[in-house]
């Protein structure tokens, strides 16, 4: 006859509760030795019974030893080295509803990954597969809508972004009415007006470089009228000989 399983929840007659522990604790006890002889481990058990009676067991190392090891590590890697933390101190009905619930999961997922795989073939199908004129029909007419498609589209863009090259390479008219109405009154009909431009523009250049001139002070007296005539026979006199009286 072979061995009964025991369900793993709480023994309520405390008899067998308590016979359970005693049996257990032995065995438990039994793989800590073996697991210390053969591994070369140190390890510490504490135990309290359903009676609150202690029991201890250590190996080659002491148990405060090997309890102040664990104290004295940082609280990050005390947490991690948890054998059952809370998180796995669920109950077993919970466990088997979250595998049920990840299953479906993983079947709905395969699902739409079949369904894009087959969606992929029909843009880069394998002619090697077709048995029928049908098959090749059908993938033929796909390609070519697809070829449409991306055609249109193409042209789409095309159009959109020549429009707006052409918006942004317009030039807005700076100037405007009154700019060119009187860019109009400066520019010549038939040559008058350049005429006079050139005129106006020489004048105020000779009153521009008189000015630059400054008139330069001479010590020299001014020449009256008198004295021009007064010098000009004297020049006379020099040049003409005189006639001796005789």
């Amino acid at each position: 006859m072979g061995r009964v399983k025991l369900e793993i929840k709480r023994i309520e007659n405390t008899t067998n509760r308590q016979v359970t522990f005693s049996k257990r604790r032995n065995g438990l006890i039994k793989k800590a030795y073996e697991l210390s002889i053969l591994c070369d481990i140190d390890i510490a058990l504490i135990m309290f019974s359903p009676s609150d009676r202690l029991s201890l067991f250590s190996g080659k190392t002491r148990i405060e030893d090997v309890f102040s090891r664990f104290i004295n590590l940082p609280k990050q890697e005390r947490e991690s080295a948890l054998y059952f933390p809370d998180q796995n101190r669920r109950p077993p009905a919970a466990i088997n509803s979250d595998v049920e619930e990840l299953e479906h999961e993983v079947c709905r997922l395969q699902q739409q990954l079949q369904m894009a795989e087959e969606e992929l073939r029909r843009y880069e199908p394998d002619p090697i597969r077709f048995t029928t004129m049908e098959e090749y029909e059908v993938s033929e007419k796909q390609l070519l809508d697809t070829l449409t498609h991306v055609v249109q589209r193409r042209d789409h863009l095309m159009s959109n972004h020549l429009s707006s090259y052409e918006a942004s390479t317009m030039q807005p008219n700076i100037g405007g009415p009154f700019v060119n109405d009187v860019v109009e009154g400066w520019l010549p009909e038939n040559g008058t007006n350049q005429t006079h431009l050139f005129d106006a523009s020489a004048h105020s250049n000779q009153l521009s470089i008189e000015e630059m001139m400054p008139a330069q002070q001479s010590d020299i007296p001014g020449v009256t009228a008198e004295t021009q005539v007064d010098h000009e026979v004297s020049d006379y006199e020099t040049k003409v000989p005189q006639l001796s009286s005789q």
